[in-house]
């Protein structure tokens, strides 16, 4: 139930409807676990960044989140996002599994899913389009 949590902690935050989640693993047990929420909304953007074009709307980029626990079966992980996928009212669920990013030779296409997988986006306007790091505690 802790990626059900989670999840739902997220959406209560963001005020926004969640479109897709993206769970990347490597397939060890124990390892950090990267999920990836996919928001369905736009934001104003703020006043200085505003262009001179009359739509001020930007997308609300992808929440990703680093998840430290243990586990040791990726069939159980895998069990676990389906259940919460489920009981967030998901209808439509897809699995994908890639060989891993350092493979000589992949395509430029490959390389870039591969890196987006993983949360390692090229930036947008200049600016970082992901969180590189939370903090651990609240204050």
């Amino acid at each position: 139930m802790e990626l059900f949590d989670t999840l739902s902690a997220q959406i209560r935050h963001m005020r926004l409807p969640l479109f897709a989640v993206s769970l990347s693993a490597v397939p060890f047990p124990d390892t950090p676990l990267l999920l990836m929420l996919h928001w369905h909304g736009f934001r104003q953007s703020p006043p200085d960044r505003a262009r001179t074009d009359t739509s001020t709307l930007r997308q609300v980029p992808a929440s990703a989140l680093q998840l430290t626990r243990r586990w040791e079966a990726l069939s159980r992980v895998e069990e676990e996002i389906l259940d919460a996928a489920w009981q967030l009212g998901a209808w439509s669920l897809l699995r994908d599994e890639r060989r891993g990013c350092n493979t000589m030779g992949a395509a430029a296409g490959e390389e870039l899913a591969c890196r987006q997988a993983f949360g390692d986006l090229p930036p947008i306007d200049g600016q970082e389009s992901i969180v590189a790091e939370a903090p651990t505690h609240r204050r």
